[in-house]
Protein backbone atom coordinates (compact mmCIF):
# COMPACT_ATOMS: atom_id res chain seq x y z
CA UNK A 1 0.00 0.00 0.00
CA UNK A 2 1.53 3.33 -1.27
CA UNK A 3 1.07 5.80 1.58
CA UNK A 4 0.11 9.76 0.24
CA UNK A 5 2.18 12.50 1.43
CA UNK A 6 0.54 15.88 1.34
CA UNK A 7 3.16 18.28 -0.64
CA UNK A 8 3.12 21.78 0.52
CA UNK A 9 1.25 22.98 -2.64
CA UNK A 10 -1.25 20.88 -1.90
CA UNK A 11 -2.10 22.08 1.53
CA UNK A 12 -2.27 25.47 0.94
CA UNK A 13 -4.91 24.86 -1.75
CA UNK A 14 -6.64 23.06 1.04
CA UNK A 15 -6.55 25.64 3.67
CA UNK A 16 -7.30 28.25 0.98
CA UNK A 17 -10.06 26.29 -0.10
CA UNK A 18 -11.07 25.93 3.76
CA UNK A 19 -11.29 29.78 4.03
CA UNK A 20 -12.89 30.59 1.19
CA UNK A 21 -15.86 28.24 2.66
CA UNK A 22 -15.79 29.78 6.08
CA UNK A 23 -15.68 33.30 4.22
CA UNK A 24 -18.69 32.12 2.41
CA UNK A 25 -20.60 30.79 5.33
CA UNK A 26 -19.85 33.67 7.61
CA UNK A 27 -21.17 35.93 4.64
CA UNK A 28 -24.37 34.02 4.12
CA UNK A 29 -25.30 34.47 7.80
CA UNK A 30 -24.60 37.44 8.32
CA UNK A 31 -27.06 38.28 5.14
CA UNK A 32 -29.47 35.90 6.53
CA UNK A 33 -29.42 37.72 9.86
CA UNK A 34 -29.49 41.40 8.27
CA UNK A 35 -32.45 40.51 5.61
CA UNK A 36 -33.79 39.03 8.96
CA UNK A 37 -33.48 42.30 10.82
CA UNK A 38 -34.50 44.57 8.10
CA UNK A 39 -37.68 42.17 7.19
CA UNK A 40 -38.44 42.48 11.61
CA UNK A 41 -38.02 46.60 11.78
CA UNK A 42 -40.41 46.76 8.45
CA UNK A 43 -42.80 44.11 9.99
CA UNK A 44 -45.83 45.44 11.29
CA UNK A 45 -46.49 45.10 14.98
CA UNK A 46 -50.19 43.42 16.29
CA UNK A 47 -50.80 45.86 18.95
CA UNK A 48 -54.41 47.05 19.52
CA UNK A 49 -54.85 49.33 22.13
CA UNK A 50 -58.91 49.52 23.18
CA UNK A 51 -59.39 53.29 24.94
CA UNK A 52 -62.74 53.72 26.96
CA UNK A 53 -64.04 56.64 29.55
CA UNK A 54 -66.25 57.48 32.09
CA UNK A 55 -68.09 54.20 32.20
CA UNK A 56 -70.35 54.63 35.38
CA UNK A 57 -73.05 51.68 34.74
CA UNK A 58 -72.06 47.90 34.64
CA UNK A 59 -74.76 46.69 31.85
CA UNK A 60 -74.90 49.91 29.85
CA UNK A 61 -77.78 52.01 28.54
CA UNK A 62 -81.28 51.66 27.24
CA UNK A 63 -81.67 48.68 28.97
CA UNK A 64 -78.59 46.97 27.97
CA UNK A 65 -79.34 47.55 24.47
CA UNK A 66 -75.95 49.69 24.21
CA UNK A 67 -72.63 49.89 25.94
CA UNK A 68 -71.70 47.67 28.21
CA UNK A 69 -68.72 46.35 30.36
CA UNK A 70 -69.94 42.55 28.89
CA UNK A 71 -69.31 43.79 25.23
CA UNK A 72 -65.77 45.48 26.19
CA UNK A 73 -64.94 41.60 27.20
CA UNK A 74 -65.98 40.77 23.78
CA UNK A 75 -64.03 43.59 21.48
CA UNK A 76 -61.45 42.71 23.37
CA UNK A 77 -61.22 38.79 22.75
CA UNK A 78 -62.29 39.76 19.24
CA UNK A 79 -58.86 41.72 18.91
CA UNK A 80 -57.40 38.72 20.46
CA UNK A 81 -58.36 36.74 18.39
CA UNK A 82 -57.36 38.64 15.07
CA UNK A 83 -53.71 38.38 15.94
CA UNK A 84 -53.31 41.82 18.77
CA UNK A 85 -51.65 42.00 22.12
CA UNK A 86 -54.35 44.07 23.57
CA UNK A 87 -53.56 46.53 26.03
CA UNK A 88 -57.01 48.19 27.75
CA UNK A 89 -57.06 52.16 28.77
CA UNK A 90 -59.65 53.58 30.68
CA UNK A 91 -59.40 57.11 31.40
CA UNK A 92 -61.33 57.46 34.46
CA UNK A 93 -64.49 57.85 36.32
CA UNK A 94 -66.03 54.29 37.24
CA UNK A 95 -66.93 54.29 40.83
CA UNK A 96 -69.16 56.90 40.48
CA UNK A 97 -71.97 58.36 40.14
CA UNK A 98 -74.76 55.31 39.55
CA UNK A 99 -77.89 54.10 40.70
CA UNK A 100 -75.52 51.07 42.21
CA UNK A 101 -72.68 53.01 43.14
CA UNK A 102 -74.94 54.44 45.59
CA UNK A 103 -75.52 51.32 47.36
CA UNK A 104 -72.17 49.92 46.66
CA UNK A 105 -69.44 52.32 46.20
CA UNK A 106 -68.27 51.22 42.93
CA UNK A 107 -67.68 47.54 44.46
CA UNK A 108 -70.25 46.16 41.47
CA UNK A 109 -67.90 47.83 38.79
CA UNK A 110 -64.25 46.62 40.11
CA UNK A 111 -66.11 42.90 40.12
CA UNK A 112 -66.96 43.48 36.42
CA UNK A 113 -63.95 45.09 34.71
CA UNK A 114 -61.98 42.52 36.82
CA UNK A 115 -63.25 40.08 34.50
CA UNK A 116 -62.82 41.36 31.04
CA UNK A 117 -59.29 40.03 31.04
CA UNK A 118 -61.42 36.21 30.75
CA UNK A 119 -60.33 35.00 34.01
CA UNK A 120 -62.22 34.80 36.85
CA UNK A 121 -59.77 34.15 39.35
CA UNK A 122 -59.46 36.17 42.08
CA UNK A 123 -55.18 35.74 41.83
CA UNK A 124 -54.86 36.54 38.46
CA UNK A 125 -53.75 40.46 37.83
CA UNK A 126 -54.75 41.61 34.28
CA UNK A 127 -51.04 42.86 33.14
CA UNK A 128 -52.46 44.84 29.90
CA UNK A 129 -55.21 46.98 31.68
CA UNK A 130 -54.37 50.37 33.09
CA UNK A 131 -57.07 52.94 34.49
CA UNK A 132 -56.44 56.56 35.74
CA UNK A 133 -58.28 57.94 38.91
CA UNK A 134 -61.24 60.26 37.55
CA UNK A 135 -62.57 63.40 40.14
CA UNK A 136 -65.75 60.68 40.88
CA UNK A 137 -63.23 58.19 41.80
CA UNK A 138 -63.39 60.35 45.29
CA UNK A 139 -67.26 60.76 45.12
CA UNK A 140 -67.23 58.43 48.46
CA UNK A 141 -63.62 59.51 49.68
CA UNK A 142 -60.94 62.12 50.72
CA UNK A 143 -58.56 61.91 53.49
CA UNK A 144 -60.82 62.06 56.34
CA UNK A 145 -62.89 59.21 54.76
CA UNK A 146 -60.64 56.76 52.49
CA UNK A 147 -62.61 53.77 53.33
CA UNK A 148 -64.74 52.90 50.41
CA UNK A 149 -61.73 54.12 47.37
CA UNK A 150 -59.38 51.69 49.70
CA UNK A 151 -61.39 49.19 49.51
CA UNK A 152 -61.63 49.47 45.32
CA UNK A 153 -58.50 49.72 45.20
CA UNK A 154 -57.17 46.51 47.07
CA UNK A 155 -60.15 44.60 44.86
CA UNK A 156 -58.49 45.51 41.32
CA UNK A 157 -56.94 42.62 39.84
CA UNK A 158 -55.81 45.80 37.41
CA UNK A 159 -53.37 48.78 37.58
CA UNK A 160 -54.15 52.08 38.41
CA UNK A 161 -51.93 54.97 37.11
CA UNK A 162 -51.59 58.13 39.59
CA UNK A 163 -49.02 60.31 38.13
CA UNK A 164 -50.01 63.74 40.14
CA UNK A 165 -51.15 61.92 42.94
CA UNK A 166 -49.64 61.05 46.02
CA UNK A 167 -51.78 58.64 48.29
CA UNK A 168 -49.14 59.65 50.82
CA UNK A 169 -49.50 63.27 51.42
CA UNK A 170 -52.93 63.34 53.70
CA UNK A 171 -52.13 66.13 56.01
CA UNK A 172 -51.03 64.89 59.30
CA UNK A 173 -53.48 65.40 61.67
CA UNK A 174 -55.72 62.63 59.48
CA UNK A 175 -54.44 59.32 61.35
CA UNK A 176 -55.11 56.95 58.63
CA UNK A 177 -55.49 58.55 55.48
CA UNK A 178 -54.80 56.70 52.35
CA UNK A 179 -51.95 55.06 54.00
CA UNK A 180 -53.34 51.32 53.89
CA UNK A 181 -53.00 52.34 49.76
CA UNK A 182 -49.94 54.37 49.43
CA UNK A 183 -47.80 51.26 48.29
CA UNK A 184 -50.26 49.32 46.84
CA UNK A 185 -48.18 47.72 43.47
CA UNK A 186 -51.18 48.07 41.16
CA UNK A 187 -51.22 51.91 42.06
CA UNK A 188 -48.25 53.52 39.67
CA UNK A 189 -47.15 57.04 38.58
CA UNK A 190 -45.61 55.70 35.87
CA UNK A 191 -45.08 52.52 33.72
CA UNK A 192 -43.21 51.11 30.69
CA UNK A 193 -44.68 48.05 28.82
CA UNK A 194 -42.82 46.25 25.79
CA UNK A 195 -45.63 44.84 23.74
CA UNK A 196 -44.36 43.06 20.25
CA UNK A 197 -41.83 45.19 20.24
CA UNK A 198 -42.98 48.72 21.00
CA UNK A 199 -41.81 50.33 24.39
CA UNK A 200 -44.88 52.39 25.56
CA UNK A 201 -45.19 54.60 28.18
CA UNK A 202 -47.46 55.38 30.41
CA UNK A 203 -49.09 57.92 32.96
CA UNK A 204 -52.49 59.69 34.22
CA UNK A 205 -53.37 62.67 35.12
CA UNK A 206 -56.24 63.22 37.23
CA UNK A 207 -58.27 66.64 36.91
CA UNK A 208 -57.63 68.44 40.65
CA UNK A 209 -60.91 69.00 42.85
CA UNK A 210 -61.16 70.73 46.22
CA UNK A 211 -61.73 67.37 48.07
CA UNK A 212 -58.54 65.81 47.18
CA UNK A 213 -56.39 68.74 46.80
CA UNK A 214 -54.18 67.02 49.41
CA UNK A 215 -53.21 64.29 47.22
CA UNK A 216 -51.90 66.66 44.09
CA UNK A 217 -48.08 68.65 45.37
CA UNK A 218 -48.18 72.26 43.53
CA UNK A 219 -46.10 70.96 40.87
CA UNK A 220 -48.65 68.70 40.29
CA UNK A 221 -51.08 70.68 39.94
CA UNK A 222 -49.83 72.48 36.53
CA UNK A 223 -50.63 69.67 33.96
CA UNK A 224 -48.25 70.28 31.72
CA UNK A 225 -45.18 70.78 34.19
CA UNK A 226 -46.68 67.35 35.16
CA UNK A 227 -46.99 65.40 32.01
CA UNK A 228 -43.59 67.03 30.58
CA UNK A 229 -41.88 65.54 34.06
CA UNK A 230 -43.18 62.19 33.72
CA UNK A 231 -42.56 62.36 29.85
CA UNK A 232 -39.20 63.00 30.16
CA UNK A 233 -38.60 59.98 32.90
CA UNK A 234 -40.66 57.36 30.57
CA UNK A 235 -38.36 58.37 27.72
CA UNK A 236 -35.10 58.31 29.51
CA UNK A 237 -36.16 54.70 31.00
CA UNK A 238 -36.34 53.47 27.40
CA UNK A 239 -39.75 53.91 25.95
CA UNK A 240 -40.49 54.69 21.94
CA UNK A 241 -44.13 55.43 22.17
CA UNK A 242 -45.70 57.83 25.63
CA UNK A 243 -49.03 57.37 26.58
CA UNK A 244 -50.96 59.50 28.77
CA UNK A 245 -54.22 58.81 30.06
CA UNK A 246 -55.96 62.05 31.53
CA UNK A 247 -58.97 62.63 33.20
CA UNK A 248 -59.16 66.68 32.25
CA UNK A 249 -60.67 68.99 30.71
CA UNK A 250 -60.34 68.93 26.53
CA UNK A 251 -58.78 72.25 27.22
CA UNK A 252 -56.16 71.03 29.50
CA UNK A 253 -55.45 68.36 27.31
CA UNK A 254 -54.93 70.35 24.22
CA UNK A 255 -52.60 73.01 26.08
CA UNK A 256 -50.72 69.91 27.24
CA UNK A 257 -50.28 69.00 23.25
CA UNK A 258 -49.94 72.69 21.71
CA UNK A 259 -46.94 73.65 24.76
CA UNK A 260 -44.95 70.71 25.07
CA UNK A 261 -44.59 69.81 22.04
CA UNK A 262 -41.95 66.63 21.29
CA UNK A 263 -41.23 67.18 25.14
CA UNK A 264 -44.84 65.70 26.33
CA UNK A 265 -46.96 62.58 25.66
CA UNK A 266 -46.92 61.18 21.70
CA UNK A 267 -50.40 60.68 22.42
CA UNK A 268 -53.58 61.56 25.18
CA UNK A 269 -56.34 58.75 25.66
CA UNK A 270 -58.72 61.44 27.96
CA UNK A 271 -61.82 61.04 29.25
CA UNK A 272 -64.31 63.66 31.64
CA UNK A 273 -66.09 65.15 28.34
CA UNK A 274 -68.44 62.20 27.58
CA UNK A 275 -68.48 63.41 24.04
CA UNK A 276 -66.56 61.67 21.31
CA UNK A 277 -63.52 63.92 20.22
CA UNK A 278 -60.36 64.45 18.51
CA UNK A 279 -57.68 67.04 18.67
CA UNK A 280 -54.23 66.98 16.44
CA UNK A 281 -51.51 69.70 17.07
CA UNK A 282 -49.02 70.91 14.61
CA UNK A 283 -46.43 68.90 16.09
CA UNK A 284 -48.18 65.57 15.42
CA UNK A 285 -48.98 64.86 18.74
CA UNK A 286 -53.03 63.93 19.54
CA UNK A 287 -55.65 63.59 21.50
CA UNK A 288 -58.77 60.84 21.81
CA UNK A 289 -62.03 61.28 23.89
CA UNK A 290 -64.37 58.38 24.19
CA UNK A 291 -68.81 58.84 25.10
CA UNK A 292 -69.68 57.35 28.18
CA UNK A 293 -71.14 54.16 29.68
CA UNK A 294 -68.85 52.23 27.46
CA UNK A 295 -71.61 52.63 24.19
CA UNK A 296 -68.52 52.96 22.36
CA UNK A 297 -64.57 52.23 22.24
CA UNK A 298 -61.64 53.88 20.33
CA UNK A 299 -58.93 50.86 18.87
CA UNK A 300 -55.42 52.35 18.24
CA UNK A 301 -53.55 49.75 15.58
CA UNK A 302 -50.61 50.20 16.15
CA UNK A 303 -47.76 49.67 13.44
CA UNK A 304 -43.48 49.98 13.80
CA UNK A 305 -41.81 50.80 10.56
CA UNK A 306 -38.04 51.58 10.01
CA UNK A 307 -38.16 52.15 14.25
CA UNK A 308 -41.20 54.79 14.01
CA UNK A 309 -43.82 54.13 15.77
CA UNK A 310 -47.33 55.03 14.56
CA UNK A 311 -50.51 54.05 14.77
CA UNK A 312 -54.50 54.04 13.06
CA UNK A 313 -57.15 55.25 15.46
CA UNK A 314 -60.83 53.52 15.23
CA UNK A 315 -64.04 54.25 16.35
CA UNK A 316 -66.59 51.51 17.35
CA UNK A 317 -69.59 51.11 18.42
CA UNK A 318 -71.23 49.11 20.81
CA UNK A 319 -74.87 47.87 20.76
CA UNK A 320 -77.28 45.71 19.14
CA UNK A 321 -75.57 45.17 15.67
CA UNK A 322 -72.18 44.24 18.15
CA UNK A 323 -70.06 43.06 19.60
CA UNK A 324 -72.46 40.21 21.05
CA UNK A 325 -72.58 40.03 24.87
CA UNK A 326 -69.85 38.28 26.82
CA UNK A 327 -71.76 35.63 28.97
CA UNK A 328 -69.54 35.32 31.48
CA UNK A 329 -69.40 39.24 32.65
CA UNK A 330 -73.07 39.24 32.04
CA UNK A 331 -73.94 36.84 34.32
CA UNK A 332 -72.01 39.06 36.85
CA UNK A 333 -73.74 41.97 36.11
CA UNK A 334 -77.38 40.42 36.10
CA UNK A 335 -76.49 39.14 39.68
CA UNK A 336 -75.43 42.67 40.64
CA UNK A 337 -78.62 44.16 38.88
CA UNK A 338 -80.99 41.62 40.72
CA UNK A 339 -79.62 41.57 44.17
CA UNK A 340 -79.71 45.84 44.29
CA UNK A 341 -83.11 46.10 42.64
CA UNK A 342 -83.99 43.58 46.06
CA UNK A 343 -82.14 45.89 48.36
CA UNK A 344 -83.42 48.97 46.73
CA UNK A 345 -87.00 48.77 46.79
CA UNK A 346 -87.18 46.87 49.95
CA UNK A 347 -85.16 50.14 51.82
CA UNK A 348 -87.73 52.37 49.37
CA UNK A 349 -91.15 49.79 51.27
CA UNK A 350 -91.94 49.30 47.51
CA UNK A 351 -92.97 45.92 46.18
CA UNK A 352 -90.35 43.71 44.73
CA UNK A 353 -89.05 44.16 40.89
CA UNK A 354 -89.91 47.83 41.69
CA UNK A 355 -87.73 49.31 39.59
CA UNK A 356 -89.62 48.15 35.99
CA UNK A 357 -92.82 49.67 37.47
CA UNK A 358 -93.71 52.33 34.86
CA UNK A 359 -94.08 56.01 36.38
CA UNK A 360 -95.69 57.05 33.46
CA UNK A 361 -95.76 57.85 29.19
CA UNK A 362 -93.76 60.91 28.08
CA UNK A 363 -95.21 63.47 26.38
CA UNK A 364 -93.15 64.81 24.28
CA UNK A 365 -89.12 64.12 23.40
CA UNK A 366 -87.12 63.94 26.36
CA UNK A 367 -83.31 65.23 24.69
CA UNK A 368 -81.09 63.95 27.59
CA UNK A 369 -78.71 62.38 24.81
CA UNK A 370 -75.26 64.19 27.18
CA UNK A 371 -74.08 65.84 23.77
CA UNK A 372 -77.74 67.28 23.45
CA UNK A 373 -78.22 67.68 26.85
CA UNK A 374 -74.91 69.56 27.88
CA UNK A 375 -74.54 72.04 24.72
CA UNK A 376 -78.27 73.36 24.42
CA UNK A 377 -81.63 74.31 25.34
CA UNK A 378 -83.92 71.34 25.83
CA UNK A 379 -87.43 71.09 26.76
CA UNK A 380 -87.10 68.81 29.50
CA UNK A 381 -84.46 70.77 30.73
CA UNK A 382 -86.55 73.94 31.12
CA UNK A 383 -89.06 72.24 32.49
CA UNK A 384 -87.23 71.25 35.40
CA UNK A 385 -85.91 74.31 35.78
CA UNK A 386 -89.10 75.50 36.03
CA UNK A 387 -90.67 73.06 38.39
CA UNK A 388 -87.72 74.15 41.01
CA UNK A 389 -89.12 77.78 41.01
CA UNK A 390 -92.49 76.89 42.39
CA UNK A 391 -91.55 76.24 45.44
CA UNK A 392 -92.30 78.59 48.42
CA UNK A 393 -89.52 80.12 50.94
CA UNK A 394 -89.50 82.59 53.52
CA UNK A 395 -88.22 86.18 53.03
CA UNK A 396 -84.57 86.25 51.77
CA UNK A 397 -83.07 89.99 51.95
CA UNK A 398 -83.30 92.34 49.35
CA UNK A 399 -85.40 89.46 47.82
CA UNK A 400 -88.64 89.47 49.73
CA UNK A 401 -90.72 91.88 47.32
CA UNK A 402 -93.60 90.22 45.73
CA UNK A 403 -92.03 91.46 42.32
CA UNK A 404 -88.86 90.38 42.64
CA UNK A 405 -87.97 88.20 39.81
CA UNK A 406 -87.93 84.61 40.41
CA UNK A 407 -85.16 82.39 38.08
CA UNK A 408 -84.37 78.98 38.04
CA UNK A 409 -80.72 77.38 37.07
CA UNK A 410 -80.02 73.47 36.61
CA UNK A 411 -76.84 72.16 35.61
CA UNK A 412 -76.92 69.53 33.09
CA UNK A 413 -74.16 67.58 34.51
CA UNK A 414 -77.14 66.45 37.04
CA UNK A 415 -78.71 64.95 34.55
CA UNK A 416 -76.90 62.12 34.26
CA UNK A 417 -78.94 59.19 31.76
CA UNK A 418 -77.45 59.79 28.81
CA UNK A 419 -80.25 59.03 26.23
CA UNK A 420 -83.07 60.20 24.90
CA UNK A 421 -86.78 58.59 25.86
CA UNK A 422 -89.10 59.89 22.56
CA UNK A 423 -92.47 61.09 22.64
CA UNK A 424 -94.79 58.17 24.02
CA UNK A 425 -92.23 56.22 26.01
CA UNK A 426 -93.15 54.38 28.75
CA UNK A 427 -90.77 55.48 32.01
CA UNK A 428 -89.46 52.92 34.46
CA UNK A 429 -88.79 54.01 37.85
CA UNK A 430 -85.16 52.66 37.17
CA UNK A 431 -84.81 55.69 34.53
CA UNK A 432 -85.75 58.73 36.40
CA UNK A 433 -83.54 56.75 39.55
CA UNK A 434 -81.09 56.94 37.18
CA UNK A 435 -81.72 60.24 35.53
CA UNK A 436 -80.60 61.72 38.94
CA UNK A 437 -77.83 59.70 40.63
CA UNK A 438 -77.42 61.96 43.60
CA UNK A 439 -79.72 63.58 45.73
CA UNK A 440 -81.68 66.90 43.90
CA UNK A 441 -81.98 69.38 46.70
CA UNK A 442 -83.29 72.69 45.78
CA UNK A 443 -81.54 75.69 46.99
CA UNK A 444 -83.03 79.29 46.78
CA UNK A 445 -81.15 82.56 47.09
CA UNK A 446 -80.51 86.01 46.70
CA UNK A 447 -78.65 87.59 44.71
CA UNK A 448 -78.20 90.11 41.99
CA UNK A 449 -78.31 90.70 38.32
CA UNK A 450 -74.31 91.47 37.84
CA UNK A 451 -73.58 88.57 39.71
CA UNK A 452 -76.54 86.17 37.71
CA UNK A 453 -75.11 87.56 34.57
CA UNK A 454 -71.76 86.75 35.75
CA UNK A 455 -72.79 82.75 36.67
CA UNK A 456 -74.68 83.01 33.48
CA UNK A 457 -71.37 83.78 31.32
CA UNK A 458 -69.60 81.07 33.11
CA UNK A 459 -72.00 78.18 32.65
CA UNK A 460 -72.84 79.12 29.19
CA UNK A 461 -69.00 79.42 28.19
CA UNK A 462 -68.62 75.63 28.29
CA UNK A 463 -71.05 73.79 25.71
CA UNK A 464 -70.87 70.76 26.22
CA UNK A 465 -69.61 70.31 29.56
CA UNK A 466 -71.81 70.31 32.93
CA UNK A 467 -71.94 73.41 33.85
CA UNK A 468 -74.08 74.40 30.69
CA UNK A 469 -77.53 75.60 32.63
CA UNK A 470 -80.81 74.56 31.80
CA UNK A 471 -83.01 77.78 33.37
CA UNK A 472 -86.54 79.31 33.57
CA UNK A 473 -88.21 82.48 34.60
CA UNK A 474 -85.67 84.10 31.59
CA UNK A 475 -84.52 85.10 28.24
CA UNK A 476 -80.80 85.21 28.01
CA UNK A 477 -79.40 86.96 25.10
CA UNK A 478 -76.25 85.84 24.91
CA UNK A 479 -72.98 85.12 22.11
CA UNK A 480 -70.71 82.06 22.62
CA UNK A 481 -66.94 82.52 23.51
CA UNK A 482 -64.47 83.51 20.80
CA UNK A 483 -61.56 82.37 23.61
CA UNK A 484 -61.35 81.15 26.82
CA UNK A 485 -64.70 79.92 28.95
CA UNK A 486 -66.96 83.06 29.40
CA UNK A 487 -69.88 83.74 26.91
CA UNK A 488 -70.81 87.45 26.63
CA UNK A 489 -74.36 87.87 28.15
CA UNK A 490 -76.16 90.80 26.39
CA UNK A 491 -78.95 90.93 27.80
CA UNK A 492 -81.28 88.81 30.46
CA UNK A 493 -84.99 89.80 30.54
CA UNK A 494 -87.53 87.91 32.77
CA UNK A 495 -90.40 89.41 30.93
CA UNK A 496 -90.60 91.58 27.20
CA UNK A 497 -90.66 94.51 29.03
CA UNK A 498 -88.55 93.28 32.33
CA UNK A 499 -84.59 93.68 31.72
CA UNK A 500 -82.46 92.47 34.68
CA UNK A 501 -80.19 95.60 35.71
CA UNK A 502 -77.07 95.03 37.69
CA UNK A 503 -77.84 95.58 41.43
CA UNK A 504 -81.52 94.38 41.21
CA UNK A 505 -82.22 91.65 43.35
CA UNK A 506 -82.71 88.65 41.61
CA UNK A 507 -83.89 85.15 43.44
CA UNK A 508 -82.48 82.26 42.25
CA UNK A 509 -83.64 78.38 42.63
CA UNK A 510 -80.41 76.16 41.79
CA UNK A 511 -79.56 72.33 42.44
CA UNK A 512 -77.45 72.46 45.65
CA UNK A 513 -74.40 71.79 43.71
CA UNK A 514 -74.92 75.14 41.34
CA UNK A 515 -75.29 77.15 44.38
CA UNK A 516 -72.50 76.43 46.35
CA UNK A 517 -70.53 76.44 43.40
CA UNK A 518 -69.70 72.67 42.44
CA UNK A 519 -66.56 70.86 42.47
CA UNK A 520 -65.55 71.68 38.68
CA UNK A 521 -68.32 73.54 37.17
CA UNK A 522 -66.95 77.28 38.34
CA UNK A 523 -70.28 79.00 39.68
CA UNK A 524 -69.77 81.51 42.59
CA UNK A 525 -72.72 83.13 44.18
CA UNK A 526 -70.88 84.46 46.88
CA UNK A 527 -72.82 82.15 48.99
CA UNK A 528 -70.57 80.22 52.12
CA UNK A 529 -67.73 82.36 51.55
CA UNK A 530 -67.64 84.29 54.79
CA UNK A 531 -66.30 80.84 56.11
CA UNK A 532 -64.68 79.79 52.66
CA UNK A 533 -66.52 77.15 52.67
CA UNK A 534 -67.45 78.19 49.12
CA UNK A 535 -63.87 76.34 47.85
CA UNK A 536 -65.65 72.52 48.95
CA UNK A 537 -69.19 72.74 47.82
CA UNK A 538 -70.05 69.95 49.81
CA UNK A 539 -69.77 71.80 52.87
CA UNK A 540 -71.17 74.37 51.70
CA UNK A 541 -74.30 72.99 50.53
CA UNK A 542 -74.80 71.09 53.95
CA UNK A 543 -74.28 74.89 55.66
CA UNK A 544 -77.31 75.94 53.53
CA UNK A 545 -79.38 73.67 54.36
CA UNK A 546 -78.57 73.22 57.69
CA UNK A 547 -78.54 76.82 58.72
CA UNK A 548 -81.02 78.62 56.56
CA UNK A 549 -79.96 82.63 56.27
CA UNK A 550 -81.24 85.85 54.87
CA UNK A 551 -78.96 84.90 51.89
CA UNK A 552 -79.35 81.22 50.79
CA UNK A 553 -81.61 78.24 52.38
CA UNK A 554 -83.27 75.54 51.37
CA UNK A 555 -86.69 75.88 48.98
CA UNK A 556 -89.64 73.98 49.93
CA UNK A 557 -93.17 72.36 48.58
CA UNK A 558 -95.61 71.02 50.94
CA UNK A 559 -93.87 72.34 54.23
CA UNK A 560 -90.73 70.19 53.30
CA UNK A 561 -87.68 70.81 51.96
CA UNK A 562 -87.64 70.15 48.07
CA UNK A 563 -86.09 67.75 46.56
CA UNK A 564 -86.22 67.17 42.72
CA UNK A 565 -85.26 63.49 42.26
CA UNK A 566 -87.52 62.62 45.35
CA UNK A 567 -90.63 64.34 43.57
CA UNK A 568 -90.14 62.80 40.80
CA UNK A 569 -89.96 59.53 41.92
CA UNK A 570 -93.23 60.21 43.85
CA UNK A 571 -95.53 63.15 42.81
CA UNK A 572 -95.19 61.25 39.19
CA UNK A 573 -95.78 57.46 40.18
CA UNK A 574 -98.45 56.18 38.15
CA UNK A 575 -98.88 59.16 35.95
CA UNK A 576 -99.73 59.00 32.54
CA UNK A 577 -98.56 61.21 31.01
CA UNK A 578 -95.84 63.00 32.72
CA UNK A 579 -93.47 66.02 32.39
CA UNK A 580 -93.66 68.59 29.92
CA UNK A 581 -96.37 68.43 27.71
CA UNK A 582 -95.35 70.32 24.43
CA UNK A 583 -96.77 73.96 25.83
CA UNK A 584 -93.17 74.39 27.94
CA UNK A 585 -91.97 77.63 26.81
CA UNK A 586 -88.48 77.31 25.13
CA UNK A 587 -85.77 79.56 23.00
CA UNK A 588 -85.48 81.15 26.77
CA UNK A 589 -82.11 81.06 25.00
CA UNK A 590 -81.06 83.60 22.36
CA UNK A 591 -77.70 83.38 20.42
CA UNK A 592 -76.27 86.16 18.76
Amino acid sequence: MTELTPTPRRTINWIIYSLTMWLILIGLAAYIYTQYRERERNETAKVAILTLNDVYRINGIRRGEEGGLARVATARRWLEEKGFEVLVLHAGDLLAPSLLSNMYEGKQMVDAMNLLDGVDSAETMDGRMFVTFGNHEFDESDCNNPDALVARVKESRFYWLAGNLDFSRCPNNVNAGFSAIENMPNILKYKILKIDGIKFGLFGLTLQEEKYKDLLSDEDKKYTQAARKLSSTLRAEGAEFVIAVTHLNAGDDKKILDELGPDGPDLIIGGHDHTKMEYHSAGGTSYYKQTADARDIGIMEFTKTNEKVTFEYKFKKLDLTGPTINQMVQQTIEKWLDDHETAYCKKENLPANCLADNIGTTSVSWDLEEIKNRERETVIGNWLAGEMVKTTITDLGACKQADTPRVGVLGSGSLRLNFDLPAGYQIQRREIAELFTYDMPIIAFCTNGAVLKANLANGLGMPGAGRWPHTSGMTITYSPPLSGDKATIHEVQTSPNNLIGDDDPVLVFANSYVAAGGSTDKYNWGICLQDELGKDWSKCEKLIIKQPSNIAMAAQKKGKNFDLKAWMLTDFSGADPIGPDGTTTTGQLIKK
